[in-house]
């Protein structure tokens, strides 16, 4: 199987980032989205495609749910369950991945990320400078104890429209240690949804590049009966593995 090769491409910190961005989405009707992904390591490009699926609770005791069916290169489904524990999933091979990923400081249920909001200040920063023109408004973030931090800053960037484009951390010789970008915003039940993300990640040592290119968003849709009814089977080969 090639689970470490492929899925360790699509665990870099943008699809957590995406989770974020739709779990204060408030939504009455499943939605589906097409996707694209590619990364560059240096040397090569990596190709993934599929689907993004958004669940609507089907009572109010209901978690929100989140799904990426990769269909190539393999066949896959990746979502995060209540302990907030990645799930990879492979079908066709009935093997199933729990990731504990423990270098993961954000806590889902304690974040309120919109790409209108982000707030470091939860993530321990203070606000240091802030800059506005016609084009974007900029924030630079310290942490509060920086002594302690391999973290520098954090720049913020704003579009007109007051959506988050930019997100860029460095560290204290100012390398970038992870930059996310987003544009080719839409509008879900009043909340903003970037369609383009991108980000690079030099946080495990190995510089990386990845694009997500989100395409034919499908509202009230009828569910596959896999990502409808989505559990692992009792059947299946679990792993549990920590990152």
């Amino acid at each position: 199987m090639k689970f470490i090769k492929i899925w360790g491409y699509l665990k870099c910190p943008q699809i957590f980032f995406i989770f974020l961005l739709f779990y204060n989405i408030i939504y009455s009707e499943n939605i589906s989205f097409d996707f694209y992904k590619e990364l560059y390591d240096g040397t090569k490009t990596e190709i993934a495609t599929g689907y993004f699926y958004i669940k609507i609770p089907e009572n109010a005791n209901d978690e929100k749910a989140f799904y990426f069916n990769i269909t190539f290169p393999v066949n896959q489904i990746i979502t995060y369950n209540k302990e907030q524990e990645m799930i990879v999933f492979y079908p066709e091979e009935n093997k199933a991945f729990i990731i504990n990923e423990k270098n993961k400081s954000v806590d889902i249920n304690s974040m309120d990320v919109t790409v209108k909001k982000l707030d470091l200040k939860k993530l321990g920063f203070k606000l240091i400078d802030t800059k506005k023109n016609q084009k974007y408004i900029y924030e630079k973030w310290a942490p509060n104890n920086i002594a302690f931090s391999v973290i520098k800053e954090v720049n913020l960037y704003k579009n007109k429209d007051g959506n988050i484009s930019k997100i860029e951390y460095k560290d204290k010789k100012d390398n970038i240690l992870l930059s996310v970008n987003c544009e080719e915003f839409i509008n879900i039940k009043e909340k903003q949804i970037p369609l383009y993300v991108e980000t690079y990640s030099a946080i495990g040592g190995t510089p990386l590049r990845e694009k997500i290119k989100m395409s034919n968003v499908k509202r009230n849709i009828k569910l596959p009966k896999i990502i409808n009814k989505f559990e692992i089977p009792r059947d299946a080969e679990v792993k549990k593995v920590k990152l």
